[in-house]
């Protein structure tokens, strides 16, 4: 499974940590089901929810308070929990099934796939007017025209968290 740079730890998870100043080879450990890693003998961390970055840096700052005068410290992600791993995607507005779409971490989600996953557009959906919130943005996609002409390059990859907004045409001429 790929593993997501931006993939927050979460129990069972497996990293690998290396103190360099020790100059051993990286330890495998896995994340409590209390969300901490286990640093022997120097105690204990809390990471659920971090990133290893975050991580890392939690470890370092950790480790030169009372251990090291100072630590270079690298945390790697080996294996992800499976179970922890699953993303959702929220699909409102004007498809036939509005609804959480939940999904494998190391699969791969576009915004018209998840419109179909959801039944599709209703009659009244504005196909041009497809919106994609994610971390505070909103933008705009025309998933009619990525669907009826096989735009894959203008098909985004949905990430965990995104939610979908497909707003109403009030006025249906057409009568689809």
């Amino acid at each position: 499974m790929p593993v997501d740079p931006n993939h927050r730890l979460s129990p069972n998870d497996i990293v690998s940590i290396q103190i360099q100043e020790d100059r051993e080879p990286p330890i495998a450990k896995k994340v409590s089901p209390t969300g901490e890693l286990d640093i022997a003998p120097y105690g204990r961390i809390r990471v659920a929810g971090k990133t290893t970055s975050q991580a890392e840096s939690d470890l370092k700052a950790f480790l030169e308070r009372d251990y090291y005068y100072k630590a270079t410290v690298s945390v790697a992600l080996e294996t992800v929990n499976p179970v922890a791993a699953v993303r959702r995607v929220t699909v409102s507005g004007q498809v036939r099934a509005p609804s959480t779409i939940e999904f494998a971490a190391g699969d791969t989600l576009t915004l018209s796939q998840a419109i179909l996953q959801v039944g599709n557009f209703t009659q009244w959906a504005k196909k041009d007017k497809v919106h994609l919130f994610r971390g505070g943005t909103d933008r705009l996609y025309d998933v009619g025209k990525i669907l009826e002409r096989g735009l894959v390059a203008d098909d985004p990859v949905l990430q965990d968290g995104d939610r979908i907004s497909v707003e109403k045409n009030w006025f249906n001429i057409k009568g689809d």
